[in-house]
């Protein structure tokens, strides 16, 4: 499991939101799949939200969605 909060600059920037500054809030889980004589696999999804925070009058955020799937080599 993981978690954390985070303050990024990004030039793209949301119709009608004031800030390039925002938070970004994330959160996942994810595990690993161990086999014998054969590469690690890993799985996991993690959730993203970014916006001002409620910082100016205009705070449309975005939500985010990311599933990974991936082998160690």
């Amino acid at each position: 499991m993981e978690a954390g909060v985070g303050i990024i600059y990004t030039d793209y920037q949301v119709d009608g939101q004031e800030y390039r500054f925002n938070f970004n809030p994330q959160a996942g889980i994810g595990m690993e799949i161990k086999q014998k004589n054969a590469a690690t696999w890993f799985l996991g999804v993690r959730f993203h939200h970014i916006s001002n925070g409620g910082l100016g009058s205009s705070n449309r955020g975005q939500n985010s969605v990311v599933f990974l799937a991936g082998q160690y080599f």
